[in-house]
């Protein structure tokens, strides 16, 4: 199956629905730059796999088309890799992988920081977020 502006702002939306349960600041920051990347590279991509169809065909336009279906396994992959990460935190398996990308705190810094642990999602956004999982497994493993 191929990944399709549908497909795609359904990946920006499943961004979007993660990012406040995250759990920690990386990874809400990843998950609004990863967003914020599929909405940006999506009419670049359905543009660049239109434009081979289009007489004449160049060769430039072949490898154009191929940078960024590249590029948008790419964007998949960290995608995958994001959702293992946030399953990570939620399971209490984060580890230090973060602790270099926070800084110290003191006492009086605390009152406005987040807490480490995420907030729990009622049943209508663990059913949306188990769905948009189900669809992003299975572009994923079409991915590959």
């Amino acid at each position: 199956m191929p990944v399709n502006s549908g497909n795609r702002k359904e990946l920006a939306e499943t961004c979007q629905l993660l990012r406040p349960v995250s759990g920690i600041e990386p990874l809400e920051i990843t998950c609004t730059h990863t967003e914020k990347t599929f909405q940006v590279t999506d009419q670049q991509i359905i543009s660049a796999t239109e434009t081979p169809t289009l007489p004449p065909c160049s060769k430039i336009d072949k490898e154009n088309l191929d940078a960024f279906c590249e590029g948008g396994k790419s964007q998949i992959s960290d995608m995958s890799t994001l959702l293992r990460e946030i399953n990570d935190v939620f399971e209490g398996r984060q580890g230090e992988k973060y602790d270099y990308l926070l800084l110290p705190k003191t006492m009086d810094n605390n009152a406005h920081l987040k807490s480490l642990k995420p907030d729990k999602p009622d049943s209508e956004e663990k059913a949306k977020i188990a769905k948009l999982g189900l669809k992003l497994g299975l572009l994923t493993s079409d991915a590959k």
